[in-house]
């Protein structure tokens, strides 16, 4: 199986990505080159252990979590489009998929919205997949469950983001312009976005992890510069605390809240508060001190990271999307961060053409007045 039509990369300055890798441009006698990428070596050996161990990872009930399989499986994209282990983990994951997303006659179309974006990330595409979404899609935007193809009740907003990130990444233009135009309907006035799709939302309560979505798909569909765009990574700003770490309504400062939102700088080219949350996430990850099952995830938080010994199914949801942000990865089209070449090469220095007059030295050009 061919997957990934083609990684694209942001190509920040050499000193960004310095500081995205936790190398030191002041001090590089201390650091080794190959340090420069192990904790990304780590996170992607981390996820390749658990397909490798699991087949398909499992959820706290001890059966298979087709989308915890999904989130582990983008983000080891993320962190390494190369790795063998990829289609073998989605051979797996495969045959699931259909049950994951309905039951009989009924269609679960949250579900049904991230297993499309997750199958483009492959370069996978099922038509009838795809024609469910699209249907799935209200006169208004909003998306719906279906039973027997009838509408039924709304999803939420963070899962109406995954339906406008899908049908964008698979060509369905019409439909998922006017999800995101719905989903611009839930930005509340201070740039957040609540968690229950309203079609006049209360705006009482928002939250970071469904704002970071909606950031991410609404900067696909319009761009980071649209002003509700904009809106919503000015509210993530302000979710973020001294550490770099994003806070959640629900249950504080934690990695999985984190990765969502530097996924969405990252995205929206945020260079300084894309590093300040990967600073977070590279404080809650397990080093190669950790216990051999745990090194290169991450911890829900500080407290878990110093608490925790041993495997755990909060650690394997934390991974899922703290490593995508870590890498720099987002949900749009897993861009990330290469570590680049000089982004400004030697100019050419041209042949001098016999027949054009050189031009005077920069001695012999006349210094321009002061108020010109």
């Amino acid at each position: 199986m061919a997957h990934l039509r083609g990684k694209r990369t942001i190509r920040w300055s050499a000193a960004t990505v310095a500081l995205a890798t936790g190398v030191s441009l002041l001090a590089p006698q201390v650091v080794a080159a190959q340090d420069a990428s192990s904790d990304i070596q780590l996170a992607t050996q981390f996820i390749e252990k658990e397909f490798a161990t699991n087949s398909l990872i499992p959820g706290p009930a001890g059966t298979p979590d087709i989308g915890l399989n999904q989130d582990l499986l983008l983000s080891l994209i993320a962190l390494d489009p190369d790795s063998p282990k990829i289609d073998a983990a989605y051979t797996a994951i495969a045959p699931e998929l259909e049950g994951y997303f309905s039951s009989s006659d009924h269609i679960f179309s949250d579900r049904l919205a991230k297993t499309v974006a997750f199958q483009d990330a492959l370069g996978i595409r099922n038509d009838d997949f795809i024609a469910q979404l699209v249907s799935a899609v209200q006169e208004n935007g909003q998306i719906k469950n279906l039973n027997n193809g009838e509408a039924t009740t709304a999803i939420n907003n963070f899962s109406q983001a995954w339906g406008v990130l899908a049908l964008h990444r698979v060509g369905e233009t019409e439909a998922a312009e006017r999800a995101a135009d719905f989903l611009e309907t839930q930005v509340c006035s201070n740039g957040g976005v609540q968690l229950a799709s309203a079609i006049e939302p209360k705006c009482k309560t928002t939250d970071s992890d469904v704002t970071a979505m909606a950031a991410q798909a609404l900067t696909l569909a319009n761009g980071a510069q649209d002003p509700t765009t904009q809106a919503t990574l000015d509210y993530l700003v302000t979710t973020m605390d001294e550490t770099g770490g994003v806070k959640n309504a629900w249950t504080g400062v934690n990695s999985n809240s984190t990765g969502l939102v530097g996924s969405a700088f990252a995205l929206a080219g945020d260079e300084e508060n894309y590093l300040k949350a990967r600073e977070y996430l590279a404080s809650v990850q397990f080093g190669e001190d950790s216990e051999p099952s745990i090194q290169g995830g991450f911890a829900f938080t500080v407290k878990a990271k110093e608490t925790t010994t041993a495997i755990s199914d909060q650690i394997r949801r934390a991974t899922g999307q703290a490593a995508l942000g870590f890498a720099g990865g987002n949900y749009a089209e897993l861009i990330t961060i290469a570590n680049p070449v000089d982004p400004t090469p030697d100019p050419e220095i041209p042949t001098p053409d016999p027949e054009i007059p050189t031009p005077p030295a920069d001695s012999e050009i006349p210094t321009p007045p002061a108020d010109s």
